[in-house]
């Protein structure tokens, strides 16, 4: 499983942690946290390293750092999960770039992970924070092969449909169909 992006709180990494940590060790996924530390959050890295070792999974998180465009793309589409547990997101680059790389994808109902992932089709979207909820949408990923194939199919599909080019389009669009009416 993997989480991805910079080493701040507010991506929530410590969610993710929590949410391994309590699914069963007989199906607990080795946990890989990419990124790079934040300026302003330079203890945060020490703080998941301590979180993990004390909800006795320290061994089963690795921190590799940040990555290259090509490492990131390969780490994505080796998991088994992404985890996106962001407080925030303006865009959800992360869960597109998982989806586009065919990776099922558990993300927060947070700004543009919203609309990055469409619930039970491209992957979970969760409101709750609750680690036990998180483990659970996790664990039905790891679990049931026929869904996370599902996802992973439908995910790709339509992250590789989410191109600028795309978005410029739908956006002349509307404003043809504004201009249309008036």
């Amino acid at each position: 499983m993997v989480v991805a992006g910079r080493l701040d709180p507010l991506k929530g990494f410590d969610l993710a942690i929590e949410a391994v940590a309590a699914l069963p060790a007989d199906r607990r996924p080795t946990l890989v946290v990419a990124g790079e530390e934040s300026v302003d959050y330079r203890d945060y890295p020490a703080e998941l390293q301590a979180l993990a070792t004390s909800r006795g999974i320290g061994g089963g998180v690795r921190f590799v750092g940040p990555q290259s465009r090509a490492d990131l793309a390969e780490l994505l589409g080796s998991a088994s999960v992404v985890a996106v547990p962001s407080h925030s997101e303006t865009y959800g680059l992360v869960a597109l770039e998982a989806a586009a790389s065919g990776t099922p994808v558990v993300a927060a109902a947070a700004g543009g992970l919203r609309e990055a992932v469409v619930d039970g089709v491209t992957g979970i979207v969760l409101r709750s924070r609750d680690p036990l909820v998180w483990a659970d949408a996790i664990g039905r990923i790891l679990q049931d092969p026929a869904l996370a194939a599902s996802l992973s199919t439908t995910a790709r599909v339509r992250a590789t449909g989410l191109s600028w080019a795309h978005s410029a389009d739908a956006l002349v669009a509307v404003y043809r169909s504004q201009l249309a009416v008036h």
